[in-house]
């Protein structure tokens, strides 16, 4: 090799590595080249929907998948529009954004459009023109606000970030506004837009009936009304006949209602909140002309008597004492007919045939049993969505309502209940609901027990160290309230006792029994003595038993309490109103026999000589053993247990808890009492003005 060739050699053989150092990087190897196709995932995913980039149009193949030139994702979303949005009839995409990943996402958020029904309790439909406005909260946090017949379309789907599936979004109804009054109570009705595009809403909307009547002589009158709606509108409406009008459907809300009529006829405020009569007087000028004719009479007729009764009665020296006293009873005899004939007939409240109350052994017994209903802290809107026949005249609450919580313990206090057995364990839910329970009754003076829910959804025992634990948290955080002092120390019933070990039941109970009364729930006397050395007594859950056709009940009821009570245990005895579990799953039904299943029920707990009776139940409406008033049974089964313990329930108890508080009866009370007493001024002024007279024709010497 010449000389110059090995130079040549050994330059290129020095250059080699730079040529190789100086090839393209691995990320640059990597990247796409400008212009090159980039596929994209529609979320969620949306064959044939048609996007731009620039002036480039592109669509989605079958799988959602669509391809554009562009080097990444950065700035994508800014230049991608979505065509044609309307991916089906009534529904409609927009882009959220896009995401970057593999391959890449573009999120869509659909929204929907949806058509409205709005109904009243009957179901009978209300016409959308009538409502002024109508407030929705989504679950994703927007408030929306509209006319009741321009709805908008509503976002139905909201994709979540590192998630494949778009999350459904839900509404609750906040307000649905009718004449200035709200109509729904607010967030009790819930839908999803995704599932369903024709949504029902239930208005309070209810017939009422108007009856003007005179006062004093109680015939038919005037030619119609005036009424004012909450938002000041006033309306006439004119009488069918008799003075007699009812109006199909008015919104709930606080009315102001006057008669047209010969008369005085002042205005007086109705509170609507169900179907109701509202009764009219009117003072009428023949009432007037016939007060004033018989004051006028007894003013100048009296003192031309020579010696009427009355007269002498009032001024004879002789047996003075006993004509006074003559004189006065004819007196008042005289007013009070006056009185009563025009004072206002009150309605009777006797109970319908077949509905009076009987007094049983339980409010006849000297001895006042607690009485203590299962109460349920489950509720979720949700929940009345499911397996249910009859819904609460609350409204579809949750259990998470302090409001719910303090107007079921006020309707059960007036009932005769004493407290309400409480089904809890330990979760993040029930713990806050339990929470505020407490408060509730500590303020209110209520006595709560727990029945702690052993079995999980499927019936199957939770592990014993779970149910310890829970206990302990019990006994951390809720057990010094006042309101679990009712029976010396916290009562806690363990339910599904009959699915656990004789060992399991001592581990959990034995090391808590020094500060907790721990109740077995076993169906049979076997079962009870099974688990006595370890357990502090019993409490029978028997919600599906029929009083008049099990002939061994009442019998089975005393031998567990006497089997209970030999060893020193608390014994709490069941009694239900009736049962039907057919939506989830059961087949046995109990009628309830307006009252009579109920009554029976506690007479063969009382006969068990109990500690306490639990009553089957506040509002499992699963199984349709509740007392809550209700839209199938009023609050007939308050009614009942009034009427047993003793006690009286006030109007109030009928109505809901966002109704208004004025009652047309403290109306009319207020109304006849200030008429009566104006009546009664005027002839004791009568009377008085006779009396001066007479005295004063005495007192004046005798003619010459």
């Amino acid at each position: 090799m010449t000389y110059r060739c090995r130079w040549a050699a050994l330059a290129l053989a020095a250059a080699l590595p730079c040529l190789l150092l100086s090839g393209p990087s691995a990320e640059a190897q990597q990247s796409p080249r400008r212009g090159a196709a980039l596929e994209l995932q529609t979320t969620p995913r949306m064959p044939g929907l048609r996007f731009s980039l620039g002036a480039r149009t592109v669509e989605s193949d079958r799988r959602g998948r669509v391809r554009v030139r562009a080097t990444d994702v950065r700035g994508l979303a800014r230049r991608l529009k979505v065509l044609d949005a309307d991916v089906s009839t009534g529904v409609r995409a927009k882009l959220s954004r896009v995401e970057p990943g593999t391959p890449p996402r573009v999120v869509l958020d659909l929204y929907y459009r949806i058509r409205p029904r709005f109904v009243d309790p009957a179901g009978e439909p209300v016409d959308p023109g009538r409502i002024a406005s109508v407030t929705l909260r989504g679950s994703h946090g927007v408030v929306k606000t509209f006319k009741g017949d321009e709805w908008p379309m509503l976002q139905g789907t909201r994709a979540v970030r590192s998630a494949r599936e778009s999350e459904k979004l839900a509404y609750v109804v906040e307000s649905v506004v009718v004449d200035g009054s709200n109509v729904v109570n607010r967030a009790q009705q819930r839908f999803l837009p995704s599932q369903s595009r024709t949504v029902q809403i239930e208005l309070m909307f209810y017939p009422t009936r108007f009856v003007a009547r005179d006062a004093l002589l109680g015939f038919p009158i005037g030619s119609g009304i005036r009424l004012q709606s909450p938002d000041g509108d006033t309306k006439r409406h004119a009488f069918r006949s008799r003075a007699d009008l009812t109006i199909p459907s008015l919104p709930r809300g606080r009315y102001r209602v006057t008669v047209e009529a010969p008369g005085i006829s002042p205005s007086r405020p109705v509170a609507l909140s169900r179907a109701q009569q509202v009764d009219l007087k009117v003072i009428s000028y023949l009432d007037v002309a016939v007060v004033l004719l018989l004051a006028t009479g007894l003013a100048l007729g009296l003192p031309s008597l020579r010696r009427p009764l009355l007269l002498s009665a009032l001024f004879s020296r002789r047996r003075r004492s006993r004509s006074r006293a003559r004189a006065g009873t004819w007196m008042g005899g005289v007013v009070f007919a006056l009185c009563a004939g025009f004072a206002p007939a009150q309605p009777a409240h006797a109970a319908p045939p077949g509905k009076e109350p009987v007094r049983t052994l339980a409010a006849r017994a000297g001895e006042r049993v607690p009485l203590l209903a299962y109460y349920y802290i489950w509720f979720n809107v949700s929940s009345w969505n499911r397996a249910k026949t009859d819904y609460p005249l609350l409204g579809r609450y949750s259990s998470d309502e302090r409001r719910v919580m303090r107007r079921h313990i006020g309707r059960a206090k007036e009932a005769g209940i004493d407290g309400f057995i409480v089904s809890w364990k330990s979760t993040t839910l029930l713990n806050r609901r339990l929470e505020k329970l407490i408060e509730v009754a500590d303020a209110e003076r209520f006595k709560l027990v727990i029945i702690y829910q052993g079995l999980d959804f499927d019936r199957e025992p939770l592990p014993a160290q779970r149910v310890a634990a829970d206990l302990d948290a019990f006994l951390d955080d809720y057990a010094q309230a006042d309101a679990f002092a009712g029976f010396g120390r916290p009562v806690v019933i363990w339910s599904g006792t009959w699915r656990f070990s004789q060992r399991d039941v001592a581990d959990v109970s034995r090391p808590r029994r020094e500060r907790l009364r721990i109740l077995a729930s076993e169906k049979n006397i076997e079962g009870y003595r099974r688990l006595a050395d370890v357990v502090d007594g019993n409490a029978y859950y028997w919600s599906s038993v029929d009083p008049y056709t099990h002939p061994n009940y009442p019998r089975k009821l005393v031998e567990m309490g006497e089997a209970v009570n030999a060893d020193g245990g608390l014994w709490i005895a069941p009694a239900a109103p009736g049962f039907d579990a057919r939506l989830v799953g059961g087949t046995k039904v109990i009628d309830r026999r307006d009252g009579a299943t109920l009554r029976k029920q506690l007479d063969g707990a009382r006969r068990s000589a109990p500690d306490a009776i639990g009553l089957i139940s506040w509002n499992e409406f699963s199984e349709n053993s509740h007392v809550e008033p209700s839209r199938n049974y009023g609050r007939r089964y308050l009614e009942v247990l009034a009427a047993i313990r003793g006690t009286k329930l006030s109007a109030a108890a009928a109505l809901d808890s966002s109704e208004p508080a004025t009652t047309p009866t403290d109306a009319d009370a207020s109304y006849s009492a200030s008429l009566v007493a104006g009546f009664a001024i005027l002839i004791g002024v009568a009377l008085t003005a006779t009396v001066r007279r007479v005295r004063r024709s005495k007192r004046a010497p005798p003619a010459a």
